[in-house]
């Protein structure tokens, strides 16, 4: 029994992606989901050079930055939120008086 490589990796990435569940039914279907290869913005191909922002979209290369599309991503937070991780309160030992 063999499995091919490609098909393994498909299922592993695609693996809730194209699952949709039916209310009325409870049950679930396959369904072709395309992948969006056009910009958020100007809908322009993107094709191989599109951009995915923080903001989960994919964007050209005139829209990746984040003033060009109006990103709704907090970065500020974020990089506030990876300094606190990164540099943790360094406290020393207190010296004792002679």
């Amino acid at each position: 029994m063999s499995i091919n490589h490609i098909d393994f990796l498909k299922d592993i990435y695609f693996k809730n992606e194209n699952k949709v569940i039916d209310s009325s039914e409870n049950t679930t279907e396959e369904i072709k989901v395309k992948k969006n290869n056009r910009c958020n913005s100007c809908n322009k191909k993107t094709g191989l050079t599109g951009f995915i922002c923080k903001c989960q979209n994919n964007y050209c290369s005139a829209h990746r930055h984040a003033e060009s599309h109006s990103c709704n991503f907090d970065y500020k937070s974020d990089g506030f939120k990876l300094l606190q991780q990164i540099n943790q309160k360094c406290i020393a030992d207190k010296v004792n008086k002679i």
